[in-house]
């Protein structure tokens, strides 16, 4: 038998064993195979899960920010917000078979309060809520939140330097362009944030909304880089320049930014002092009532040196020349004089308790002094000849005819009870004196002049004239008198002339006021200003500065009107001018000022095209200043000369409002070179600006800020000369908080940072 070898049926062992080795492999591979579908699968649902659940997150979001008015703050009370809207959204963007979220929204109350699910409103008052929403699909479940804040502040205006609902016309060297918050310049750039805007009211591209020359520039005085964009409803055509950053449609009127509500907002704003807000500024002096005649009566001709003293009651101190007369009821006219048929001496002092003259007038004439604690004048009464400056005391006054008071003679009147003037009031002294004056009525006209001697008046108590109001202080320029009141109400017109320093806690005139002819440099201070005529300042001097502010020194404020008298308080006027005519114009002989005022409203004259607002200054020399939080009217507004108006930390608005009295033809003449700081808004006409500048700086341009133009004409703005604008958005964001709080808006936003994915429950 034959012998095996060792090898025999090796061959076929391994055949087996690779088999098997090839079997096991590829069982794992199957069982690999499967667990990587399996993962996958799982994955794939997860991601899903998660995709839908952040489409649910954004349209629930969406849908809170739509119901939350711009301006208004989540609700902080019980049922808190609605969320019924937030499926909604979401099925607008995920459409059916897609699964259906969950939505909650509650509070964020601080650590270690723990939130409370059911809390569906705003309950600390932060206001900031939690947007959660949560998907399955497959069995995988995402779950993801987001704070949302309702306060964001976003600005209702566009960032543009120039905005115009038709078109811009840039002609000669005039220069628009933009600079970053801190005043660097800012590069060209293909994505502007800062633009020019045009061309609202048109609906296609075909029309040409800016244009220019050759020599217009788009870019800051010092640099030569393009500093914003264009956003067009059309083309722009500045030839020379290749024009960067130009997006054309989507520019709608100013009136879509600006809308009717806040415009309305504004206007009410610029009202403060007008109409029944404006009146409630003012504290009208009441008339008094006449005093009661003393019991003891005695005619008129008694009063000689041989008879006074057999008037009962009279004594005679013949050291002072002094008569003590007690309370009398005198008949007939009254006179007391050095000269006629029966005079006293000179230096004569008559002491009177209350001097009531029934029937007839009285009349001081020479040097007598006449004092009295009530004096009655059924006449008129008249003061005159002293020789030397002296005061007559006369307490409690009530003449029910005219008074004048002349000479040496300075009057005292009772600080506290209302002195009654029934017909016209003249008191023109040929020497420096003082009026210390309590409460004045005066029926009539009311005139204080220093024509021929400088006349103070000092008290601090309120005046009502029934007539005009005439304050003629010397014209000298190294002369001055005080003047100073309470509450100024004339129900005609007031005249302040020459250089009387005026101090009132509040004027009103129911005619025109007007400040003339200082040749001094000083403050005025009025407190609130009503005009319902023209408000005509003409700063008498070029070598004198006039400074008028609605701000107060006097002490005795009444809390009740007007409760900070540090503060700039409004001012109404039909029409207002400084330094020009109502034609527009400059007045040539006028001088520089510094005007401080709190809000201003000018009514102008509606309908007629008249010039409402004329701010007009020397050409040349130190820069005239207003500086005016709001000033706004509806009729035509001129500027001349050299005027900064506002600044970049207190910036201003102009608004010149539509009244829907279709005068279109209005334009703004802005002739003046200074600077306007702040955001000027046109709504009833075009402007044409052709001050010019010095264009050494941003900080010098015509326009720091923005100006915006929103109405049918065209061009609604020109410019010309080296006339500029300078868009700066620390200038926008400076504005008063009120003012803020109407050309801003509070909006929903998410907060950053808090997107959150969230374990399953």
């Amino acid at each position: 038998m034959p012998r095996q070898h060792r090898e025999s049926g090796m061959a076929l062992i391994m055949l087996i064993g690779m088999t098997a080795a090839l079997a096991i492999l590829t069982g794992a591979l199957v069982m690999l195979l499967a667990n990587q579908q399996g993962a996958t699968a799982a994955s794939r649902q997860s991601k899903t899960s998660l995709d839908y659940a952040e489409a649910a997150l954004d349209s629930g979001i969406n849908a809170i920010k739509i119901g939350t008015q711009p301006g208004s703050n989540f609700p902080t009370v019980s049922p808190g917000v609605d969320m019924s809207s937030m499926n909604v959204q979401y099925a607008l963007a995920c459409p059916s078979p897609a699964p259906t979220p969950r939505y909650d929204v509650y509070d964020n109350p601080a650590s270690p309060t723990p939130i409370d699910p059911n809390t569906h409103w705003d309950a600390n008052g932060d206001h900031k809520l939690w947007v959660e929403a949560a998907v399955t699909f497959n069995g995988h479940t995402s779950r993801l939140r987001e704070l949302l804040d309702s306060s964001t502040k976003s600005a209702v205006l566009p960032m543009a330097a120039m905005y115009a609902d038709t078109t811009i016309v840039l002609k000669d060297t005039s220069n628009v362009y933009a600079v970053n918050p801190d005043g660097t310049f800012i590069p060209a750039t293909s994505n502007y944030v800062y633009n020019i805007m045009a061309g609202g009211s048109y609906s296609d591209n075909s029309h040409t909304v800016v244009t220019g020359n050759s020599s217009t520039n788009i870019h800051p005085p010092t640099g030569s880089a393009q500093s914003l964009g264009f956003k067009v409803n059309g083309t722009v055509n500045l030839p020379g320049i290749t024009e960067n950053g130009v997006t054309q449609g989507g520019v709608g009127l100013l009136s879509d930014y600006f809308d009717a509500a806040r415009q309305y907002a504004l206007t009410t704003e610029a009202q403060k002092g007008k109409g029944t807000a404006g009146m409630a500024l003012h504290n009208d002096t009441v008339a008094p009532s006449a005093p009661s005649a003393p019991s003891t009566s005695v005619a008129s001709t008694k009063f000689t040196p041989a008879s006074i003293t057999t008037i009962s009651g009279v004594t005679y101190n013949s050291s002072t020349k002094t008569y003590t007369i007690p309370s009398l009821a005198v008949t007939g006219n009254l006179l007391l004089s050095t000269g006629g048929t029966s005079p006293f001496p000179a230096g004569t002092i008559f002491n009177f308790s209350t001097l009531y003259v029934s029937n007839g007038t009285f009349t001081v004439t020479g040097d007598l002094d006449v004092n009295a604690t009530t004096l009655y004048v059924n006449g008129a009464l008249t003061i005159s000849g002293d020789p030397t400056a002296n005061t007559d005391n006369l307490g409690k006054v009530y003449v029910t005819g005219a008074t004048s008071v002349s000479g040496a003679t300075g009057l005292s009147l009772d600080s506290t009870n209302t002195s009654y003037f029934g017909n016209t009031f003249n008191h023109t002294p040929s020497t420096a004196v003082t009026d210390n004056v309590g409460p004045l009525y005066f029926v009539g006209n009311a005139t204080f002049s220093s024509s021929s001697g400088n006349l103070s008046i000092a008290g601090g108590k309120n005046v009502h004239a029934g007539g005009t109001f005439t304050i003629t202080a010397p014209t000298s320029s190294s002369s001055t008198v005080p003047c100073v009141f309470g509450s100024l109400y004339s129900l005609g017109n007031i005249s302040i002339t020459g250089n009387a320093v005026m101090d009132t806690t509040d004027l009103y005139t129911g005619g025109g006021f007007s400040l003339q002819g200082n040749t001094a440099s000083f403050t005025d201070q009025f407190g609130p200003i009503y005009v319902a005529a023209t408000a005509d300042w003409n700063c008498g001097s070029t070598s004198a500065r006039l400074r008028v502010e609605t701000t107060s020194a006097t002490a005795s404020v009444p809390a009740t009107l007007w409760t900070d008298p540090t503060s700039p308080a409004p001012m109404f006027a039909q029409i207002f001018t400084i330094d020009g005519d109502t034609n527009g114009n400059y007045d040539s002989n006028s001088g520089p000022y510094d005007v401080v005022l709190g809000d201003v409203w000018v009514d102008g004259n509606a309908g007629t095209g008249n010039v409402a607002v004329n701010f007009s200054a020397p050409s040349s020399g130190t820069a005239s200043t207003i500086m005016c939080p709001l000033l706004a009217t509806t009729e035509k507004t001129c500027t001349n000369g050299y005027i900064n108006m506002g600044t970049i930390v207190d910036p201003m608005v102009y608004y010149m409002q539509c009244d829907m009295d279709n005068l279109y033809s209005n334009t703004g003449e802005w002739a003046d070179k200074g600077t306007f700081t702040g955001i000027a808004i046109f709504m009833e006409a075009a402007v044409e600006v052709t001050g010019g500048n010095n264009g050494t700086s941003w900080q010098t341009a015509n326009f720091v800020g923005a100006l915006m133009a929103g109405t049918p004409v065209t061009p609604d703005i020109t410019m010309s000369s080296n006339s500029s604008v300078c868009y700066d958005q620390s200038v926008i964001d400076n504005l008063p908080t009120n003012l803020q709080s109407i050309l801003r808006t509070t909006t929903t936003t998410t907060v950053p940072g808090t997107w959150q994915q969230l374990t399953r429950n």
